[in-house]
């Protein structure tokens, strides 16, 4: 439209920084996004934070064509802040991760010891549990005492489990 003014170029990266550069889509994340008026710039004719949303071409036809309605853009959108404001970028992507595995409690990932402050925050808030990757060695005799490897894991708790399932069907993660 020649009458629409661009988005700011801070906007327009707040937006983007947001959904982590990906379609805020959940289960989506393509990396060829566009920025999206949630409510509509014929309808509300200026540039707000609050109505932008990073989607893919595919996405983005799909909201157009009412397959995603508007409601549950803006639970998405809600979501978003939930989870960028209160989730590290390693906490997000261990939802992720956990969530295409299928998001049940018991999935677990195993990460280099040393990682529990960046895991901190799903820690806290008893969405998943961490515990050092501990092996008994077998020397042809008996066992010897068991040592860690260097790794630990991070289990989704049942807790855990509803939060990813709530994300993914786009309900209030509040």
């Amino acid at each position: 439209m020649p009458d629409r003014p661009a988005i700011p170029a801070q906007l327009r990266r707040d937006v983007l920084i947001e959904a982590g550069y990906r379609c805020a889509i959940p289960h989506c994340r393509e990396t060829d996004i566009q920025i999206h008026h949630i409510e509509g710039y014929a309808v509300q004719p200026e540039h707000t934070f609050d109505d932008l949303i990073a989607l893919c071409a595919n996405c983005h036809q799909r909201v157009t064509n009412g397959q995603i309605d508007r409601k549950a853009v803006r639970q998405i959108k809600a979501n978003l802040s939930v989870l960028s404001h209160r989730y590290g970028d390693l906490e997000r992507r261990y939802l992720e991760t956990v969530a295409t595995a299928g998001g049940r409690a018991g999935t677990y990932v195993s990460m280099q010891i040393g990682f529990e402050l960046l895991m901190k925050n799903l820690l806290d808030d008893g969405l998943v549990t961490y515990k050092k990757h501990v092996y008994a060695r077998m020397t042809g005799g008996p066992a010897v005492p068991a040592f860690e490897d260097g790794t630990s894991i991070y289990q989704l708790t049942p807790k855990g489990e509803e939060f990813v399932r709530h994300w993914l069907a786009a309900d209030s993660l509040e």
